[in-house]
């Protein structure tokens, strides 16, 4: 069964938190002890737990869903990592003029399927399933915390 996960940047500390999205209109923090609760506008919340009891208020353009995928080194991939290709998998997935596919490809979803840009960095232009490189790569970094990867030659 495929496993439906997020991941967000805390928007008080920075730091990644992984487990269920939940976006709010109003989202109420606080606790049940004190009459002091502190309303958050269209907020984007990741629960820890499936009682939903609790959650950690996000960054939402740091969103990223799970893709039910792994590297070669067993790590999850998630939306908006930043895969390492190996060297048979760029000689592999290169263009058709002979040109080697970039080292490092960002992950997006687009119709219907996570994908990876080959060649150019542009959300419009992901063109390899993950599921048939995610074998040749490992996750080198992602485009919130380390976007100059994208920038290094080829």
């Amino acid at each position: 069964m495929r496993e439906y996960r997020f991941r967000g940047k805390d928007k008080n500390t920075g730091k990644w938190v992984y487990g269920f999205y939940l976006e709010q209109d109003t989202y109420s923090m606080g606790s049940k002890n004190t009459k002091k609760d502190l309303l958050i506008k269209d907020a984007g919340v990741i629960v820890q737990n499936s009682k939903y009891d609790s959650g950690t208020v996000i960054d939402k353009e740091t969103l990223g869903q799970y893709t039910g995928l792994k590297d070669k080194n067993e790590k999850e991939i998630y939306e908006g990592d930043i895969l390492e290709l190996n060297k048979d998998g760029r000689i592999f997935y290169g263009t058709s003029d002979g040109l080697l596919a970039k080292k490092y490809q960002l992950v997006g979803f687009k119709d219907g399927a996570f994908m990876t840009c080959r060649n150019k960095h542009l959300i419009d232009d992901y063109d390899t399933y993950l599921w048939i490189i995610s074998k040749y790569s490992t996750v080198a970094g992602n485009i919130y915390d380390n976007p100059e990867l994208l920038e290094e030659g080829e």
